[in-house]
């Protein structure tokens, strides 16, 4: 997949291995949710993925680099249906998925982003 505007500024420096992985999330979100609005944000190393470009109000998920790890990150992953208890985060509304490799289980991820996509379009009604 062509990567979306500012991935280069937010991902391109990276480690090969957390390229690698950063790159297998973004297919994974684009796949599952292929009418996502992606921004980047090169001061927080995070490209954000929603229903429209306000991170805080239409933003349903995001990546994130870290020194050792790339996140999958949900904006109200407090609220999302876990069955595999793969969330993790003790904030209000954030919860994250910890990668560190691009060999991970695609499945319960995308079910993740599913239910995160489904769940800012019926809050804002665009069912």
């Amino acid at each position: 997949m062509i990567r979306p505007d500012g991935w280069a500024e937010v991902f391109g420096e990276l480690p090969r291995t957390l390229a690698a992985t950063a790159g297998k999330l973004d297919d994974l979100v684009r796949r599952t949710a292929p009418a996502a609005v992606t921004v980047a944000y090169p001061g927080y190393r995070s490209m954000s993925y929603g229903v429209g470009p306000r991170k805080n109000s239409e933003g349903a998920a995001y990546i994130a680099a870290h020194s050792r790890r790339v996140n999958l990150g949900f904006y109200r992953g407090v609220s999302l249906d876990d069955p595999e208890g793969i969330l993790e985060g003790t904030g209000a509304a954030l919860r994250h998925v910890k990668l560190s490799a691009a060999d991970f289980d695609a499945a319960p991820l995308e079910a993740l982003v599913a239910v995160a996509f489904a769940e800012r379009r019926a809050a804002l009604g665009r069912t």
